[in-house]
C-alpha cells in the first residue's frame, strides 16, 4: 500500500479511535458511583491510552509521508513534528506530558496518579484533536 493510502487510513482510524475517546469524555461521571464509575473510569483511560499512542503513530507516519523523517520513538516523533514547524512549542510540551502521562499508566498503578491523569483528560483530547487538525489541514492544502 502506497504511504500516503496508509496515512488516510490512520487518519481515519484516528478519528475513529478519537471519537470513541471524546464520546466517553462527555459523560458526566459525577452520575455515577461505585463499581460504574470505577469502570467508566478505567475505560475511559483505556481509551486515552489507545489514542496517545495512536497520536504518536499518526505524527511519525505523517512526517515519513510528508517530510521524509523516520521518527522511531514517541518523543522523537513529537519533536521533529515541532522542528518541522507543525506544532509551537505549548503543543510540543502538552504532547509530551501526554506521552509521560500514558508511560506511567502502563509502568506503575497509584490511586494518586490515575485521578491526576483522568483530570487532564479534556487537555490531552484537545492536544489531539490540535494534531488531527494540523495534519488534515496539511493533507487538504496538498491535496
Amino acid at each position: 500500500m502506497e504511504i500516503t493510502q496508509r496515512l488516510q487510513k490512520k487518519i481515519e482510524q484516528y478519528q475513529k479511535a478519537l471519537k470513541g475517546f471524546k464520546d466517553l469524555l462527555a459523560l458526566d461521571l459525577r452520575s455515577y458511583e461505585g463499581v460504574v464509575l470505577d469502570g467508566l473510569q478505567n475505560g475511559l483511560i483505556q481509551k486515552f491510552a489507545v489514542c496517545a499512542e495512536l497520536t504518536w503513530k499518526l505524527i511519525k507516519l505523517y512526517l515519513l509521508a510528508e517530510h521524509q523523517i523516520d521518527a522511531r520513538t514517541p518523543k522523537s516523533a513529537i519533536k521533529e513534528f515541532y522542528l518541522a514547524g507543525l506544532a509551537d512549542s505549548g503543543l510540543y510540551e502538552k504532547l509530551i506530558q501526554m506521552q509521560d502521562d500514558r508511560n506511567s499508566l502502563s509502568h506503575m498503578y497509584s490511586e494518586a496518579a490515575f485521578q491526576k491523569i483522568l483530570g487532564k483528560l479534556r487537555s490531552h483530547e484537545n492536544s489531539m484533536e490540535a494534531v488531527l487538525a494540523i495534519i488534515s489541514r496539511s493533507m487538504t492544502a496538498q491535496g
